[in-house]
């Protein structure tokens, strides 16, 4: 995720770090249905800001008709014409988006629409000089800020917002280096845009994981399977033109050195960290050049897996105290897992576990992708504290944590954990109910998914509710002076 452009002294705060590989961000993963232990296709992302404190909303977008000629108009300058019908899809925007955005755009970043597409966007990246020459980035120009909100108002399946993407990127241009991941019940996609103009898009094996960093990833593949490879019109032909590669193959073809940059330890430390993790029993040295795109778990993942990734440090790997940055980062404002399940009936068929705040002090909680309203309380929150606001309720506890030396921490993990095993175990058997509440009434099932996902998100609400209580009191405790017992009863006749 790249930094914003907020008020005047935001910008300027900004503009210091421009520059600085610090303002990198997101770490993601795609799981293919069957490397997952569900057979799910899994898409899952740490949302990373260079601030501490940017509240996050979890919102619904309601369906909608819209007359010709009615456009998008994006804080950034960008103007982008409406369909005739968009789609109802959940969203995660900034706390100052309202409803199209102020800044560059709404930052909407994830979310299932009501035909099953499943998108998270996106992780910066870096786009190398003589890519940039070839073919600049576009201002104002198709960028993270607005990819999430015009694919899942539009897009029918994972091919199409790919192509739906594509076509953005080729007609209007765009604005900067990114990667994303699309997924619906049949396919996932891994899709990365390179320069202004040109893009690639590849199929997840289905029995493989991708992970992705702030570097673009995608190589040694086959550009000419068109049932796997989607990309940018005249691609390789612009890439010999411009020699962007020493030998262009389009069986072996390689976007991420013809585009981007290589061989950056703020990024392949954490492809290697996540690869170390998820198929231990490979072998790989750290900090080679770049790692393999495509790989195979040692056993199949389930949700808590990619829990772990996204929250993994180099604690006890030969990289500890050498790596610049870890996954699970202080400045995460959101996370999330999306489970696009085959087989199932639509109105289950995407899950949502939802992570706000820090990803390591805070729940992965189930929202199945159908849910119409979302609670108050993750509707609120800004760039300053409040005691109502789901965002600030899950940060303040990671924020006290810190504060209190990290005494309380093992055991928030010890519940956190918990927690999640249970939603994990007890999704199949809520699963099964409302399969038989919608062969019966449609309308009650769809009216029990959302009391189910809301009143978890309450519950969740509740519970760091009362952990901040305790954590408050103990540190206030802990500030308490001991008086020996003459003074204590002179303060005590007062």
């Amino acid at each position: 995720m790249l930094i914003r452009n907020r008020s005047f002294v935001s910008t300027l705060m900004i503009l210091s770090l421009l520059f600085s590989q610090q303002v990198l961000a997101c770490t993601g993963i795609i799981v293919g249905k069957a490397a997952s232990a569900t057979g799910s296709y899994m898409i899952a992302r740490n949302e990373d800001f260079p601030e501490n404190n940017w509240a996050k909303h979890m919102v619904v977008r309601v369906a909608a008709e819209h007359e010709e000629g009615d456009l998008w108009q994006f804080g950034s300058g960008l103007s982008v014409a409406k369909p005739s019908k968009t789609l109802q899809y959940t969203a995660m925007p900034d706390w100052d988006a309202n409803t199209l955005g102020s800044g560059a755009g709404p930052f909407e970043e994830v979310g299932i629409n009501s035909l099953n597409v499943a998108v998270t966007a996106t992780y910066s990246a870096e786009a190398n000089e003589k890519s940039q020459k070839a073919d600049p980035f576009v201002k104002p120009g198709i960028d993270e800020s607005v990819i999430p909100t015009l694919l899942l108002s539009q897009a029918t399946s994972a091919r199409h917002a790919v192509e739906l993407l594509g076509g953005y990127v080729e007609s209007i241009g765009a604005a900067e280096a990114n990667g994303l991941a699309i997924s619906d019940q049949k396919e996932a996609w891994l899709m990365e845009i390179g320069s202004g103009h040109h893009w690639i898009a590849v199929k997840v094996p289905d029995n493989q994981y991708v992970v992705q960093a702030n570097a673009l990833r995608i190589y040694d593949i086959d550009i000419t399977n068109k049932k796997r490879v989607l990309h940018s019109k005249g691609l390789l032909e612009h890439v010999k033109k411009h020699q962007l590669l020493g030998e262009v193959n389009s069986k072996r073809f390689d976007f991420a050195r013809a585009f981007g940059v290589l061989n950056d330890d703020y990024n392949t430390d954490r492809i290697w960290l996540a690869q170390h993790l998820l198929s231990p029993s490979i072998y790989q040295e750290i900090r080679q050049e770049r790692y393999p795109l495509f790989m195979k778990p040692d056993k199949k993942l389930t949700v808590l897996d990619i829990a772990n990734m996204l929250r993994a440090d180099y604690t006890g790997t030969p990289l500890e105290g050498k790596a610049e940055r870890v996954i699970g980062i202080d400045r995460n404002v959101e996370s999330h897992i999306i489970e696009m399940r085959p087989g199932m009936p639509p109105e289950l068929a995407g899950v949502i576990w939802q992570s706000i705040g820090n990803v390591s002090d805070s729940i992965f909680i189930p929202l199945y992708g159908s849910i119409t309203d979302t609670p108050r309380a993750y509707r609120l929150g800004t760039n300053e504290f409040d005691s109502v606001s789901a965002y600030w309720r899950f940060r303040s506890v990671g924020a006290l944590l810190n504060s209190s030396d990290g005494q309380y921490r093992e055991a928030l993990h010890e519940l956190r954990d918990q927690a999640e095993q249970r939603l994990v175990a007890s999704l199949p058997y809520v699963d099964n109910a409302i399969k038989k509440m919608l062969a019966k009434d449609r309308e009650m099932a769809l009216w029990y998914i959302n009391m189910h996902s809301n009143g978890f998100a309450l519950q969740a609400l509740e519970r760091v509710s009362e952990i901040r209580s305790k954590l408050m009191t103990d540190i206030t405790k802990s500030t308490e002076k001991e008086y020996d017992p003459e003074e204590w009863k002179k303060i005590s006749e007062l």
